[in-house]
């Protein structure tokens, strides 16, 4: 099964980047925004675990992460997925976190 968190952190570039590390800190800041927006829209719902099952229904990247949680605590499935692609979970939390 393809690993379509890691995918969307590294996804491709329109404008290749000379540095592949860069390429990749470039998709994690596109990744790290883009759940940042979620988060706030989850916030404004009043079931936001019913909406967040609604849009994996539309959304095959959502879809593909919470079949890979499947039960297991998300926090755990983040840093197994980061230290198998050699990216810092500490840099993707500060990149949510601004």
């Amino acid at each position: 099964m393809a690993n379509s968190l890691m995918g969307m952190m590294s996804g491709a570039q329109s404008a290749p980047l000379a540095n592949p590390q860069m390429q990749n800190m470039r998709a994690i800041r596109q990744a790290a925004q883009s759940a940042k927006r979620m988060m706030g829209m989850l916030q404004a719902v009043k079931d936001p675990q019913a909406a967040l099952m609604q849009v994996a229904q539309q959304n095959p990247q959502l879809n593909a992460v919470m079949q890979m949680c499947n039960g297991r605590n998300p926090q755990e499935v983040f840093y197994e997925e980061c230290q198998k692609s050699g990216v810092n979970p500490d840099e993707v939390m500060n990149l949510l976190r601004s």
